[in-house]
């Protein structure tokens, strides 16, 4: 399931979920942000493989910018059956 929040919540957080085993979520976040000018931080929330990263403190502009990179980034980790829910 997908589910893009960037444009209905103030919220400005990435969230990936993946199945027991490998990979997992911290594996996945780093490719997912590569050149979009987001910091590449720890997760905000783990819990066991559904892990949040919060991205609040971004000008809500540049979060805006990124969104269509978002998408298509994790739309395709989801389509391939890498994640199994992702948010942005």
């Amino acid at each position: 399931m997908l589910s893009d929040i960037g444009e209905s919540m103030t919220e400005q957080t990435i969230e990936i979920d993946c199945s027991p085993g490998s990979p997992r979520p911290g594996d996945l976040i780093e490719g997912v942000i590569k050149g979009t000018g987001l910091p590449l931080r720890d997760s905000s929330s783990s819990f066991f493989g559904c892990w949040i990263w919060d991205y609040n403190d971004i000008d809500p502009d540049v979060w805006k910018e990124v969104q269509i990179i978002l998408e298509e980034r994790l739309t395709k980790l989801y389509d391939n059956g890498t994640c199994r829910y992702c948010s942005w």
